[in-house]
């Protein structure tokens, strides 16, 4: 395992993805979201995640409020398709959002 996390956090990344793995296996259609504290390992999770075959979006401090709007916004457009069981084609179309925790709250 490549990753550069603090104590403890790789084995906390395993776990989380080991979870996505399994909610994948049982329902196809499933859309996780995930908070992280820091910026590293918001970068680091997402890539990962992603390497895993989750379509991944997020937002994270420094990034606009309207990117933050627009992410939040297609994210809950992929599971009103995915629960309407209409199919879903595009690449923006995320099952997994990452956003840092203190950003998240924010409006």
């Amino acid at each position: 395992d490549t990753w550069s996390f603090p104590i403890n956090a790789g084995a906390k990344a395993r776990a989380l993805l080991a979870d996505l793995e399994a909610l994948r296996r049982a329902d196809r259609s499933v859309h996780a979201v995930v908070f992280t504290h820091h910026t590293h390992c918001y970068d680091l999770l997402r890539e990962r995640i992603a390497a895993a075959g989750f379509l991944v979006c997020g937002f994270k401090g420094g990034d606009a409020v309207k990117k933050r709007h627009d992410t939040i916004r297609n994210f809950q457009a992929s599971i009103d398709a995915a629960q309407s069981g209409r199919v879903v084609t595009s690449a923006g179309r995320a099952k997994v959002l990452i956003a840092t925790i203190r950003l998240a709250t924010w409006g």
